[in-house]
Formats: structure tokens, C-alpha cells, sequence
């Protein structure tokens, strides 16, 4: 029986001094005037410059997008290749960026004769030349 008793006390003084040391932790109060937060604004251009198989430069300098692609290939066969490089620029504040590219929509446009020959249809709403 007094094993139990010394158990009981044990817990009970250990229970006190855990309750009693997280306590402090979460009454502490810190003040802290003059504080200031200020935002910058930012004033992104992209510019284009891809370049196809034949080598053509196309592309625009750097202004706003408003949903406008950043590069446009036409007449694309299999076969053909393509890209190009984008320019961020920034002028009003120092910035950093880090992006990913998402393809959002394989579009098929039309069926060529290439493409009907190896069983490809028009109505297939899904692109291959991505």
C-alpha cells in the first residue's frame, strides 16, 4: 500500500511540475513598437525568341503578355523541331523567380494527310506535337 501512495505522489509532483513549466511558456507577453511593413510592387516584361528548324528568328521584345503565347510554331510536321528561350525583366525592384512550365492544352487544329495515312483522325480532340 504505501508503494501505490509513493506512485501517486511521484505522478502527482511531476504532473505539478510539467503544468507549472509549460505555464510560463504560454503567458509570456512581448511587446514591440515602431514597426513598419512595406510592400514593393513589381512590374514583370517577358520577351520571346524562338527559333525554328529553318532557323528563322520570330518572337517579340519584352512588353506584357495578357494571355498571349510565348512562342507560335506553324505548319509543324513530325519530324520538325523547335524552341526558344523567354526573358523575364523586371525594372522598378530586385526580384527572384522560380517557375515551372505546365502544358495546358494539346489542341489538334486539323488533320493532315501524314497524319489521316497513319489512322489519325480529325476529330481526335487531342494534339501530338507538343
Amino acid at each position: 500500500m504505501k508503494n501505490i501512495f509513493k506512485s501517486i505522489f511521484a505522478i502527482s509532483l511531476v504532473a505539478g511540475l510539467v503544468f507549472g513549466a509549460s505555464r510560463a511558456f504560454f503567458s509570456d507577453t512581448e511587446k514591440s513598437t515602431g514597426n513598419s511593413f512595406t510592400a514593393g510592387e513589381i512590374d514583370l516584361k517577358v520577351s520571346s525568341h524562338p527559333q525554328d528548324v529553318i532557323g528563322q528568328q520570330t518572337g517579340f521584345d519584352a512588353k506584357d503578355l495578357n494571355g498571349e503565347p510565348l512562342f507560335t510554331f506553324a505548319d509543324m510536321k513530325p519530324g520538325d523541331m523547335g524552341g526558344g528561350n523567354f526573358d523575364i525583366t523586371a525594372t522598378s525592384n530586385p526580384y527572384w523567380a522560380c517557375m515551372k512550365a505546365t502544358v495546358d492544352a494539346k489542341t489538334e487544329n486539323l488533320a493532315i494527310e501524314p497524319e489521316v495515312s497513319a489512322g489519325d483522325s480529325a476529330s481526335d480532340p487531342v494534339g501530338e506535337l507538343q
